[in-house]
């Protein structure tokens, strides 16, 4: 079975802009992710919206990996669609996880 949708809470954080998206690109770039791939990232902030979002993580993530390929990871952000929920309300995490119908 193919994944082909990754939830990923605190999208903004260091840990996710250190670690988890420079991995991603790394495999988008080797083709290691399937072509229709998503990725749902969630944040407790609100941003004003996807473009201001995709602005931040780009910046965030080039700032701890420099060495990273700047339209590998553009790519990649094409890829990813922001929410915004607090996830210690039972129904917003609801609302975030409900949304799929394949595993994530």
């Amino acid at each position: 079975m193919t994944v082909n949708h990754l939830v990923l809470f605190g999208a903004a954080s260091d840990v996710a802009c250190r670690y988890v998206l420079p991995a991603l690109v790394g495999l988008q770039q080797s083709n290691g992710l399937p072509k229709d791939f998503t990725i749902l990232a969630v944040t407790k902030r609100d941003w004003n919206d996807e473009s201001q979002f995709r602005r931040h993580i780009q910046s965030r993530v080039a700032e701890r990996q420099p060495d990273l390929n700047p339209r590998s990871l553009q790519a990649l952000l094409a890829q990813m669609r922001h929410v915004s929920a607090d996830l210690t309300n039972l129904d917003q995490f609801r609302r975030v996880t409900g949304s799929f119908r394949d595993p994530v």
